[in-house]
């Protein structure tokens, strides 16, 4: 665990600063940008098919990460990106595996470790 810790970490940091550089040159033209998608689709697209396919869970951790910064934003989602890949290490706490292919898979939505975003109040009086 604590060497894909100390192999996660660092290569998130990464991507989050080569985004960030990248940040700074788009804001003004394009609002919408978001650093944690512009640093995931780098590592989908120059980082994973030199790596091969690892995570341990469904969707992957590149897909989670851009389906949390659109769902909740740059800050909220790389949080919940950061949580993901420190428990990717250890699924199978909270589900059973699947077998998709020849590998066993954790299913782990952003919905599902978003579950308190989405409480409603119950604003009717009990007396």
């Amino acid at each position: 665990m604590k060497r894909i810790f100390f192999v996660a970490v660092p290569l998130l940091i990464l991507l989050l600063t080569l985004a960030d550089s990248r940040a700074a040159e788009k804001s003004d033209s394009d609002p919408d940008f978001n650093p944690l998608k512009a640093g995931t689709r780098f590592f989908q697209t120059f980082i994973s098919p030199v790596d091969g396919p690892r995570c341990s869970m469904v969707p992957t951790c590149s897909v989670y990460a851009v389906r949390a910064a659109d769902q909740h934003g740059f800050f909220l989602g790389t949080l919940l990106t950061v949580d993901r890949l420190l428990h990717e290490v250890e699924p199978d706490f909270h589900t059973k595996p699947k077998r998709i292919g020849k590998r066993l898979r954790w299913h782990d939505p952003v919905e599902d470790n978003t579950f308190w975003w989405h409480l409603e109040t119950n604003d009717t009086e009990q007396p």
